[in-house]
Parts: C-alpha cells; sequence; structure tokens
C-alpha cells in the first residue's frame, strides 16, 4: 500500500533499536525543544534495555518537551510508523522496517554492521544516510531536518522501487527457472 506524503510535516517517528542508543535521543530531544518545532510531534520508541532510559524520562518531564512522547517495549510499531511524515533513526533492523513502511527518513549509524544496508539504501534514495552517531553535529542535522521537510525530498524518497510488495513472488519465479535449468541440465 502506498503512503501518502502529507505537504507538511507534523509527526516523526524516532528510534535507535531496543538497546543502547547511544545518547542519540537525548541528543535529539534537545535539538528538536527548539519553539520552530513545537508544531510537530516526536515519537520516542525505545526499551527498558535503554542505559539512556532514566536520563530520557527525567529530560522529558520538563514542561517544554510537551511535543514529544515517549513509548517503551512497543513491538508493534508499524501502525505508528504508518501515521508519521519523517523518521529519525539507526541503520539497524528499524531501517529496513522504515523503508518497507516507506517512511521518509534521516538515518545516522550507530554500530559499523549498519553502514552497508545505509549506504545500500541511501544510494537508492530511499533514506537520507548523515553519518555515524559519533560524528553527527547540532547544526548539521538541523540543516538536514529542515532539508528533509521538504514535500519534494520525502515524495522522492517514498517511492523507491525496490519496495513494490512482490518479492515472494520474484523469489518464487527465480527459484522454479533455476530449478527448470537445473532438470534441464540433468536431461542432457
Amino acid at each position: 500500500q502506498k503512503r501518502k506524503i502529507r505537504k507538511k510535516i507534523s509527526k516523526v517517528f524516532i528510534n535507535f533499536g531496543g538497546g543502547d542508543d547511544f545518547g542519540m535521543i537525548i541528543f535529539l530531544i534537545k535539538i528538536f525543544s527548539d519553539k520552530i518545532y513545537s508544531n510537530i510531534v516526536f515519537y520516542i520508541l525505545t526499551t527498558n534495555n535503554n542505559p539512556n532510559l532514566d536520563n530520557i524520562k527525567d529530560l522529558m518531564k520538563r514542561k517544554y518537551y510537551s511535543n514529544f512522547k515517549l513509548i517503551l517495549n512497543n513491538f508493534n510499531f508499524r501502525d505508528l510508523i504508518c501515521k508519521c511524515d519523517l523518521g529519525i533513526i539507526s541503520g539497524g533492523t528499524i531501517l529496513n522496517e522504515s523503508v518497507y513502511s516507506q517512511l521518509p527518513s534521516i538515518v545516522i549509524t550507530t554500530a559499523d554492521n549498519q553502514i552497508p544496508q545505509t549506504k545500500f539504501w541511501n544510494k537508492q534514495g530511499a533514506i537520507n544516510y548523515i553519518g555515524k552517531a559519533n560524528e553527527i553535529n547540532k547544526n548539521y542535522l538541523k540543516k538536514t531536518f529542515q532539508l528533509n521537510y521538504s514535500y519534494d525530498i520525502r515524495n522522492k524518497m517514498q517511492k523507491n522501487k525496490l519496495i513494490d510488495g512482490k518479492s515472494i513472488k520474484r523469489i518464487c519465479e527465480t527459484i522454479i527457472s533455476v530449478s527448470n535449468n537445473e532438470n534441464i541440465k540433468k536431461k542432457n
């Protein structure tokens, strides 16, 4: 099902996996607590396994963080992804969920093993990869967010041709084709 891209961003999905977010959630909360983002709701998905959880909760108790919603231990988050306009995520498993759900996303890797798939999806135009967590600075992230605020850019990310819902059919056709070729070789 094709995602409808809204003209303006009103909901942002933030996730850096189910464990250690390497301080990225707190970093993002501090950046997006600026008044200019007050009309955007930021949905932060994490788990009790995040060692920064207590600090995140303490920070979010402050009055000026009312547009941030913390969601804990929700492993059925597809509906949340589908209602958001943009994601700010890590390059782990959540990246695959994001691309499959056609959620235009800014991706920040938190581990070296995330880089190859993140670079692949970036090259396809499905995401905007901005670098490793320990290399991201506040001003660069704000500029990238403003760039991704553009309807046209988010619409291009959403139109990724690699995710079309027909992969099982292609896999089956490939298996049948290979099987038929093997049978032909056996007969000769």
